[in-house]
């Protein structure tokens, strides 16, 4: 019965996943100011119960204010970090730092973890829909997060990617362009 239930509560995620994945297809932005430091308060505080079953932490810096459409960079940041909580090594509590730079054409959001990290042969293949480099029971999920996460940077024409070394971590960086002038 527990095997029936998990298969069905795995499945209800897929599906959620997917319908998410469909409807950014048809999603118009709507661009504004966006504060990153709000948008990671909203996720560290939604992230609550993982990071305490993980006993991990989020750390953040100084986080710019970008445009771009708040409730596709808080699910882009929310399915980042709960991807670095969520491949953590073994008995290494994860710790994620959210940081951002910038230049004059682009805001640059880095979110780096000290987790499992990702084999560079593997690195190309992560944004793929229903991409899975590890065994359902050791790390949970549907395989959509990073191509979600890609196509919401695609809608901002920006870009995501990722720098990592297999056992020590990886760092996610989402490329915004800057929108109008820089004050």
């Amino acid at each position: 019965l527990g095997f029936v239930r998990e298969g069905g509560q795995r499945a209800g995620r897929l599906i959620d996943n997917l319908v998410a994945f469909a409807q950014l297809d048809a999603y118009e932005t709507s661009p504004e100011a966006v504060d990153i430091a709000q948008v990671m308060r909203q996720v560290k505080e939604s992230l609550e119960p993982m990071l305490l079953q993980t006993r991990g932490r989020i750390e953040t810096g100084p986080l710019p204010v970008v445009t771009g459409d708040a409730r596709l960079l808080h699910q882009a940041l929310h399915n980042l970090v709960a991807n670095a909580l969520a491949f953590a090594r073994r008995d290494v509590p994860p710790v994620v730092k959210v940081v951002a730079s910038q230049d004059a054409t682009v805001d640059q959001i880095h979110v780096c973890d000290n987790g499992i990290g990702i084999a560079e042969e593997h690195q190309s293949a992560i944004f793929d829909v229903f991409s899975r480099l590890n065994n359902r029971r050791q790390h949970d999920g549907t395989g959509l997060g990073l191509a979600i996460c890609q196509r919401i940077a695609d809608l901002h024409q920006g870009r995501l990617s990722v720098e990592s070394q297999a056992g020590e971590g990886s760092r996610f960086t989402l490329h915004l362009p800057v929108v109008g002038e820089r004050n």
